[in-house]
């Protein structure tokens, strides 16, 4: 998990450039970004969420490699959307509600799952601490190395009962994030949206703005520094790789994880495939600040790059291949100080996270 702190009180304050920044285009991009980014995400995510109830019903229903592939495929679909909204890892994500948490307590724990499999109680979801259950415990029921997956997974047995409890939690926890955001049910997009206006969160548009693009920062940061520096060993006064706190590491997908955060920050910077798409880029385009927009399309042009030359899996990279891991952490670096200074600064926008692990 990421250990960014927010500096007390989101002490978010506008730079003297926030008087040529119309408060109204700001809430367009802030309506826009939701709209358009975020609430979609949650929605995409609760249906594949459903998908992953299912395949992993399916698999005790009849336990076969073709059952446990489809259920494999449906986690791993189901990552993608949930890794892309990282950039909103506040609200319902955080506490009080905490879906974060419940759905991706990550790296997974195994002696909490492997408890949960060696009791004889029922398994209840909602008494499972969060290490037991969500995307990571799922992973792990689904690709433990050293089980008898399949021989394991017979009606009625303790691994069916887990993984159908997991799924079904999963599934509606993804229904529950979804409808916090929803402007019908729970509207934490108008919270945003509305700030200085009726938000009970927000006190102007600078604080719930700065919110978004500061959690841009963090999740770059911690793509760098907790999904591939920590497994790569940058934690360690001895750089000594560390394999078991790699995100996704039973599955392998620990770089794609990387790729989707990365994805996720970038829809938001540039937009997505919609009509009348809103990004930073086209709010940096309307204020003048044009100049900023393909230096930070470089940037992530060679982030990607770093991150597509690191060899699959990274906990095999991170030993064999270190100095490319390292170059991948280096060129996100570029990325995060130009969103974290120019681009903050062009937004009238302060940064107002630090980074506990001084990393």
């Amino acid at each position: 998990m990421r250990t960014l702190t927010a500096l007390a009180a989101l002490g978010l304050v506008a730079c003297s450039q926030s008087s040529a920044q119309p408060e109204d285009t700001r809430r367009v991009l802030l309506k826009a970004l939701g709209e358009q980014i975020f609430l979609p995400r949650y929605v995409e995510f609760e249906a594949r969420a459903a998908d992953v109830r299912a395949t992993a019903d399916a698999i005790c229903d009849a336990p076969s490699d073709e059952t446990l592939t489809a259920a494999r495929d449906a986690w791993w679909a189901a990552r993608a959307p949930w890794k892309r909204n990282e950039t909103v890892a506040f609200g319902p994500y955080d506490v009080p509600l905490s879906y974060g948490a419940a759905v991706d307590f990550w790296p997974c724990r195994q002696a909490s799952v492997d408890a949960v499999l060696a009791g004889t109680d029922p398994i209840d979801p909602s008494l499972l601490g969060a290490a037991a259950k969500g995307l990571p415990a799922l992973e792990y029921l689904l690709w433990d190395p050293e089980r008898d997956l399949l021989g394991e997974s017979v009606p009625g047995s303790r691994r069916c009962e887990y993984v159908a409890a997991v799924g079904k939690d999963l599934a509606e926890d993804a229904t529950a994030i979804r409808a916090a955001w929803d402007p019908a049910e729970g509207d934490f997009l108008g919270e945003l949206v509305d700030a200085g206006r009726g938000s009970k969160k927000y006190r102007s548009i600078e604080m719930s703005l700065g919110e978004v693009v500061n959690e841009l920062v963090a999740d770059i940061e911690a793509t760098r520094n907790t999904k591939l520096g920590a497994p790569l060993g940058n934690r360690d006064d001895a750089n000594v790789p560390q394999l078991d706190i790699a995100e996704s590491r039973f599955s392998g997908r620990s770089l794609e994880d990387a790729r989707d955060a990365l994805r996720g920050v970038e829809e938001v910077c540039f937009g997505v495939d919609v009509e009348e798409a809103q990004s930073i880029a086209s709010y940096l385009e309307g204020i003048g600040r044009d100049d900023l927009v393909p230096d930070l399309r470089d940037a992530f042009d060679a982030s990607y790059a770093a991150l597509d030359a690191i060899p699959e899996p990274l906990t095999e990279a991170v030993v064999t291949n270190p100095e490319l891991v390292q170059a991948a952490i280096d060129a996100m670096y570029v990325l995060q100080v130009m969103v974290s200074t120019d681009v903050m600064h062009a937004m009238g926008l302060k940064l107002t996270w630090t980074d506990t692990d001084n990393d």
